[in-house]
């Protein structure tokens, strides 16, 4: 895959994850505030947007939960690092990655679900994060597959 495409996912990503902090970027009193609506139902399509589980600075709130902000900036920095690393997934990894990317995403919700511990901003983030750089790679491969199956037809 060419570096501009790379570049202009990754761009993507940043632009898409730094929406979510919408709130932490733009000044009080700024014009721009006027799009915080509009981004949080934009993200109401993602996300639960449960404010008790967004990431909290002072009076301001990430526009997702913390599991959905780690998805996304697990996800973003895994698309910086394929810009500069060229990442191949090998066969054997595409069968049984899926389910290694969302094991300890789903045993944290089901151990919160089953009252065995109380809900965790920091767990919730962090198996968001791997879920999503992983989950990143995965969507990646896929992505590059199409695009070589549509030159390959295209030639024929």
């Amino acid at each position: 895959m060419h570096i501009y495409i790379r570049i202009l996912i990754a761009l993507l990503l940043l632009t898409w994850t730094a929406g979510i902090f919408a709130e932490f970027i733009i000044p009080s009193g700024s014009p721009a505030q006027v799009s915080l609506p509009f981004l949080n139902i934009a993200y109401s399509n993602v996300c639960h947007q449960n404010s008790a589980k967004a990431i909290v600075f002072g009076v301001h709130h990430s526009l997702v939960c913390s599991r959905c902000s780690g998805i996304y900036i697990g996800a973003s920095l895994m698309s910086i690092l394929v810009i500069f690393v060229k990442v191949n997934l090998r066969s054997d990894l595409k069968r049984w990655m899926p389910a290694a990317i969302v094991l300890p995403m789903l045993a944290d919700v089901i151990f919160y679900k089953a009252g065995l511990y109380e809900y965790s901003k920091n767990a919730a983030f962090f198996t968001g994060l791997l879920s999503g750089s992983a989950g990143f790679l995965y969507i990646l491969d896929a992505f590059k597959n199409f695009i070589n199956e549509y030159y390959r037809k295209k030639e024929l």
